[in-house]
């Protein structure tokens, strides 16, 4: 590894797999007697000591309590919020051949190993395009996936220089509602 004066060091450390997390925490609420209904909300109104939810289409839910997951959604729902959405990418790929990593380093980006081996290098903080259609939607930060790899690449490559060597690269993209006190 290169020496970085500001290089933070986590570990042992591995990244959860967020995929199969989500989906234990929505079967285990499942099986608890939670019912999950997934789909655009159209309409969140209170009714005494019970919720409404009017789904898109004819269906209508009633509810005691209600948890939104509307993840970047929250700039829509709160319109005079100071919430601007941006998008991140991580690159996950298998190690160079013969490279091990224990630990979680972070120094203007950082690399970490998964449960499954790979290592997820990371991360890039994207505004929407401008002039965007929609500026919340996905389409509003996409960029060729060879575009993504180089800058995940270059900078990450001074914590950890064999990421040049990484091999099955591939991107994962999201987006995030920040505050526009830290979009500055």
């Amino acid at each position: 590894m290169a020496e970085a004066a500001q290089t933070v060091v986590y570990g042992p450390a591995y990244c959860v797999d967020l995929g199969k997390l989500l989906e234990t925490l929505r079967e285990e609420l499942a099986a608890s007697g939670v019912t999950i209904v997934e789909g655009p909300a159209a309409r969140l109104v209170r009714a005494g000591e019970r919720w409404r939810i009017q789904c898109e289409g004819s269906l209508e839910l009633g509810a005691a309590r209600v948890a939104l997951c509307i993840g970047p959604a929250l700039a829509r729902w709160f319109p005079k919020a100071p919430l601007a959405v941006n998008a991140g990418e991580l690159m996950i790929a298998q190690p160079p051949e013969g490279a091990a990593l224990d630990v979680a380093l972070s120094d203007n980006g950082h690399i970490a190993p998964t449960p499954d081996g790979r290592w997820i290098y990371g991360a890039t903080y994207l505004r929407p395009a401008e002039g965007a259609e929609d500026p919340l939607s996905l389409r509003a930060f996409l960029r060729p996936d060879d575009e993504a790899i180089d800058h995940i690449t270059r900078r990450t490559e001074r914590i950890v220089p064999a990421v040049t060597r990484a091999r099955e690269r591939t991107i994962w993209r999201a987006r995030r509602v920040v505050c526009h006190a830290d979009y500055q």
